[in-house]
């Protein structure tokens, strides 16, 4: 139960990273999103969400173990960080999904604010060796909006 509620825990921290890279990069959400991101991703891939045809389009992935986010390990005992070392996330951010799974085109709300959607997956392994066949991973969503 622990590793499993763990990897929860990775996936809810690639949300937050996700949301947090987002405020500091707001100019780079006006143009396109660039193709690719399956070739970055890792563990975490667009068959684990139903509602997603392609993570082809994407705004930006990343991958960490939770030992290296320092908010995390504020505090911490050696003990504690080396077993941070053995969770993990990566996510990717793209426009929200339309009815058929595409995000290639921009979704607004009053036309004006753009929607967004955070996949993000936990892992119990470290971000070098999380392998979707002998891992756990956990995928959770979440969809955002950029208010400028």
């Amino acid at each position: 139960k622990d590793s499993n509620q763990q990897t929860f825990y990775a996936a809810e921290s690639g949300i937050s990273v996700a949301k947090n890279w987002m405020v500091g990069n707001i100019s780079k959400f006006s143009a396109s999103p660039p193709n690719n991101l399956d070739r970055k991703l890792k563990f975490c891939k667009a068959s684990f969400f139903p509602n997603l045809r392609s993570s082809n389009n994407g705004f930006h992935t990343e991958r960490k173990s939770l030992n290296q986010i320092p908010e995390l390990l504020q505090g911490a005992s050696r003990d504690e960080a080396t077993r941070l070392s053995k969770y993990s996330f990566e996510y990717f951010i793209t426009y929200t999904p339309d009815s058929n799974g595409n995000t290639s085109s921009m979704r607004t709300k009053g036309g004006k604010n753009p929607y967004f959607t955070i996949y993000s997956c936990g892992c119990n392994a470290s971000k070098d060796k999380c392998k979707t066949q002998s891992n756990i991973i956990v995928p959770l969503e979440a969809v955002v909006t950029l208010i400028k």
